[in-house]
């Protein structure tokens, strides 16, 4: 998985194929999804008063939005305001990751590390990410007869999107969090490997 972040472009122009930005319950949107309800003339707006009311992991697709450059919006529901928090924020990037593996996407765009969130700093919040989005992406079939491409997520490449400010930190926790994302996928697979391969001695 390569991790990046991304500080350059107005979040209404970001060309991806997934762009991920958290609802709160209650009306509440974050900065990222405020800035892409007014670009596409208050379409997310809309959509909470009937259908997505910002439950926590909940989440919902938006395509083509017009005025918005990617080509999916997904809506992330980060529960209440007040109940917010890094463990809040890792299970919404994971669900956000989920639902770029079953759109077969290659790459998308994150901006909830963006949103500040008690006793988490940009480092905390990008490591949390990129671990969160590793661990959704595992796969295994090596020891499989005939393994199946098509069954493996297409998911390569998740850009966080943060002010400038935060780009130093975001990267430092992108790095740490590919590091342990590594670390789990290893012990993952050691447990999948059948007996007679997964000896002691391979250990």
């Amino acid at each position: 998985m390569e991790f990046s972040t991304n500080t350059s472009v107005a979040i209404h122009q970001v060309k991806t194929a997934a762009l991920g930005v958290g609802i709160f319950k209650d009306g509440v949107l974050s900065p990222a999804a405020d800035v892409i309800d007014r670009a596409s003339n208050g379409a997310i707006r809309a959509v909470m008063k009937t259908e997505f009311p910002g439950n926590a992991n909940s989440t919902l697709v938006l395509r083509d939005l017009k005025g918005v450059a990617a080509q999916r919006i997904v809506l992330i529901g980060l529960g209440k305001q007040a109940d917010y928090s890094a463990r809040v924020h890792a299970s919404a990037e994971k669900a956000f990751a989920s639902v770029c593996i079953t759109a077969r996407v290659a790459e998308a765009t994150s901006t909830l590390s963006a949103i500040a969130c008690p006793g988490s700093s940009a480092t905390d919040r990008a490591r949390d990410a990129a671990a969160a989005v590793s661990e959704t992406t595992y796969h295994y079939d090596e020891t499989f007869g005939k393994p199946n491409p098509d069954a493996r997520p297409k998911l390569k490449k998740i850009a966080l999107l943060v002010s400038r400010a935060d780009s130093a930190a975001t990267e430092l926790g992108l790095k740490q969090g590919a590091a342990l994302g590594q670390g789990m996928s290893m012990a993952r697979t050691l447990g999948n490997l059948p007996g007679n391969i997964c000896t002691p001695t391979y250990l």
